[in-house]
């Protein structure tokens, strides 16, 4: 893999303005990382970083407190439209870089697509229940 994307501990508590307590407290929850050698300091992407950031507040307004790390940046992405062509193997090969399997990625990018159809029926339901609401007349007296 190539090193290029990979920030250490620091470096990223610098990117994301944050102290390394608040990366650790990250990496506890369940942040997706490198481990580092005996003594040297773990590994981190950024971007992925920052989808798991977004996935992770996105969880906890839809009540979704025990998704995996690879659900939380597919939910991300999802529901920010990163990728138009809803590409799983793209995905795969963009959480592979912080060691998460194939098979994990891709349940997760359905799950995603999953719970972002839900939604979007969901509300649409609502809309057109209130839309029904608004536009019937009342009855006239009997």
């Amino acid at each position: 893999m190539s090193q290029n994307f990979l920030v250490s501990q620091q470096e990223l508590a610098d990117n994301f303005n944050v102290n390394r307590t608040t990366v650790r407290a990250w990496t506890k929850n369940g942040l997706p990382y490198i481990p580092g050698d005996q003594g040297k300091s773990h590994q981190y992407h950024p971007g992925i970083t920052m989808w798991w950031r977004v996935g992770t507040m996105r969880a906890e307004k839809m009540y979704l407190p025990d998704l995996t790390a690879a659900q939380r940046i597919a939910l991300a992405r999802e529901y920010g439209e990163v990728d138009e062509s809803h590409n799983v193997d793209a995905f795969v090969c963009y959480l592979a870089k912080v060691g998460i399997d194939e098979n994990e990625a891709r349940s997760a990018f359905i799950f995603a697509q999953g719970i972002v159809a839900g939604r979007g029926s969901a509300v649409s339901t609502v809309q057109k229940s209130r839309m029904d609401v608004t536009h019937t007349e009342p009855q006239q007296g009997a």
